[in-house]
């Protein structure tokens, strides 16, 4: 009797529990997709928003924004003296500076001039003797007199030669004595009716100028 009773009793329902589970992975399934699809949304919307970020371009070098690095103003150029002189005499005259020297341009010469050196160049030219006598009561450096020509109104610098005949400026003249150079400058012919010669023999006096015609 006891086996027959044993074959005939219910066996455990255990399907409500399988159902129950399933319902469980179920709802995890569905929230686990709920919460990809609104974090994924949610990735997407903030794109934008990084790529809108907008870089504000710094000034370039040279510009209005900045000074350029290790860029320096140059300074104004220096105000260059210029050399006073003093009323503009014949070429046959004598000149007599502040100080008692007296220039004079002893003799004119026209002469076919010689280039021998550097930057000269061979041509018509006017050969000029200067004397300077020292009036002063100081010794007088001769080497210190510089003689420049020009041609015409506008005074354009005449070109120098060495030959034929160029004597420096040279010595000291002690008070009375005489001194004299000779400067070989080339004049066309044609531009000698209108010649300025002159003579600095001290930077601390004025320039003697001899205006006219000449050769």
């Amino acid at each position: 009797m006891s086996d027959e009773e044993d074959t005939t009793r219910p066996r455990p329902r255990t399907w409500p529990i399988v159902a129950a589970v399933a319902g469980v992975v179920v709802l995890l399934v569905a929230g686990g997709i709920i919460w990809a699809a609104i974090a994924g949304g949610g990735g997407e919307a903030a794109g934008p928003s990084a790529s809108a970020t907008v870089a504000i371009p710094s000034p370039s070098p040279g510009t209005a924004g900045g000074a350029t690095p290790g860029a320096t103003e140059e300074p104004p150029p220096a105000d260059v003296p210029v050399p006073e002189e003093l009323d503009p005499i014949p070429p046959d005259e004598e000149a007599v500076g502040e100080d008692g020297v007296r220039v004079k341009l002893e003799r004119i010469e026209s002469v076919e001039g010689e280039a021998v050196s550097a930057g000269e160049l061979s041509g018509p030219a006017i050969r000029v003797t200067i004397a300077v006598t020292n009036g002063s009561d100081q010794p007088l450096d001769l080497g210190f007199t510089v003689a420049n020509a020009y041609a015409g109104p506008d005074r354009i610098p005449a070109g120098t030669v060495t030959l034929p005949g160029s004597v420096p400026f040279e010595g000291v003249l002690q008070p009375g004595e005489t001194g004299t150079g000779v400067r070989i400058f080339t004049i066309p012919i044609d531009e000698r009716g209108d010649v300025t010669i002159t003579v600095d023999y001290g930077a601390s006096v004025p320039t003697v100028v001899f205006s006219g015609a000449v050769g």
